[in-house]
């Protein structure tokens, strides 16, 4: 049942590489198919089993990241356990789990702030290489990079930090091997393979936004609305962060959160629902998670086990109907 939309894809990188696949796999980052591949010596050749361990093993590990990160990073009592269990709940987290590519640039990215909130410039530069490889918006991560290093003193018009530019250079590493690669393979740039084999443009943020509500008022579609829902509700949980005094100074953070909405914004999909993959996409903005997290602390108990209930329940619909090949995110 996990073989389904961009999992295929993902399997059939894994199992046979790009040199015979459809042009449109190119889109398609290496690292997850090209782990997966190598687990599936393990596992037989069987690539979907080795696309789930994978997953499973990332997710566990992110967790376990971002536990490190909470605790020592942002000073509240319950928060790190609070996050994981509003992660491992929400209603798409069953990606997480699946062959597919979210789990592995979730713990990347996750452990990319572990380095970087301890000043490690250069391995931080290394993760943020390696999460553009497992997706093309890890290089966002680079704003986080320069908003820290600029706070941390190590940026200014007299002096940058070796480490610092050696970590930067790294970080830019892995889009540029990727781009190289594509011209070797006479593809087109992102943007424009995109637009000609997945049906997806880039607009303006508000004007994808708004084509989205357009369609849903002529379709009344129930994706797209879910798919609006989640942009708005991790728009509206990053805004009460930045008016938090416990996520006051956590620029990087939250910059990080908007930079990956506005992009999930921007990216129109003219063949299907217009905010396309929304509700999966949105399982790589963890600030986001950590904010809910402080908020469901602060609920009274009953409204928040009848949250954690609701988003167990619409979790299983939601898988349900990803098994019977009705698309999800």
């Amino acid at each position: 049942m996990w073989l389904r939309w961009d999992a295929v894809h993902y399997m059939n990188l894994a199992r046979y590489g790009y040199s015979i696949t459809n042009i449109g796999d190119f889109n398609y980052p290496p690292l997850y198919p090209y782990l997966t591949g190598i687990i599936a010596r393990l596992t037989l050749g069987n690539v979907v089993l080795a696309g789930l361990f994978l997953s499973t093993i990332a997710t566990l590990v992110t967790f376990i990241l971002l536990m490190k990160l909470i605790d020592e990073f942002i000073p509240m009592d319950g928060l790190a356990k609070e996050t994981i269990l509003i992660i491992a709940v929400y209603p798409t987290s069953y990606f997480l789990f699946g062959p597919y590519t979210d789990a592995l640039y979730l713990g990347l990215s996750v452990a990319t702030f572990l380095a970087l909130k301890r000043k490690k410039w250069v391995i931080t530069g290394l993760l943020i290489s390696l999460a553009s490889l497992a997706r093309i918006q890890g290089i966002l991560l680079l704003i986080p990079f320069a908003i820290e290093a600029i706070m941390a003193g190590n940026v200014s018009v007299r002096k940058i930090k070796p480490s610092v530019v050696v970590g930067f250079l790294l970080a830019s590493f892995g889009i540029l091997l990727l781009s190289l690669w594509r011209n070797s393979q006479q593809i087109s740039l992102y943007h424009q393979s995109f637009e000609s084999y997945s049906n997806i443009i880039l607009v303006n943020p508000l004007t994808g936004l708004y084509l989205a509500i357009d369609q849903f008022i002529k379709t009344h579609d129930l994706l797209v609305l879910s798919e609006i829902i989640s942009i708005l509700l991790f728009t509206g949980i990053l805004i009460w962060m930045m008016f938090k005094p416990l996520f006051r100074r956590q620029y990087a953070l939250l910059a990080y959160g908007f930079a990956l909405l506005l992009l999930f914004m921007a990216k129109h999909s003219i063949a299907a629902s217009a905010l396309q993959s929304a509700n999966r996409y949105v399982l790589s903005i963890f600030p986001a998670y950590i904010g809910l997290a402080a908020l469901t602390i602060e609920m009274p108990q009953r409204w928040r086990k009848t949250y954690i209930v609701a988003c167990l329940c619409i979790s299983c619909i939601a898988v349900s109907l990803y098994a019977l090949w009705v698309f999800t995110g």
